[in-house]
């Protein structure tokens, strides 16, 4: 049965195939729009560049909360004396 329906399909593809091109429209045919230039924000809410404690205190002022929170008091002085967060 599989057998007769791929010898049926093989004699339409070609022609479906050729129909899908001639109503495919053509990219040259339209206006594209041009590229502008990036609007990036200085202070975004997430960046990668800083650390843990960084993207937190800004998130946590983006959310109005205070950032003077021992924690991170604590692992900013231990990440600033051997350059990495210890516990």
């Amino acid at each position: 049965m599989i057998e007769s329906w791929n010898e049926r399909a093989q004699a339409v593809w070609p022609s479906i195939a050729r129909n899908l091109l001639d109503a495919a429209p053509d990219p040259d045919d339209h206006d594209w729009p041009e590229a502008r230039e990036p609007d990036e924000d200085d202070d975004p809410l997430f960046d990668s560049t800083r650390d843990y404690v960084e993207q937190m205190d800004r998130y946590k002022q983006y959310q109005g909360k205070s950032t003077t929170h021992a924690a991170s008091t604590t692992l900013r002085r231990r990440r600033k004396a051997n350059g990495r967060c210890a516990s």
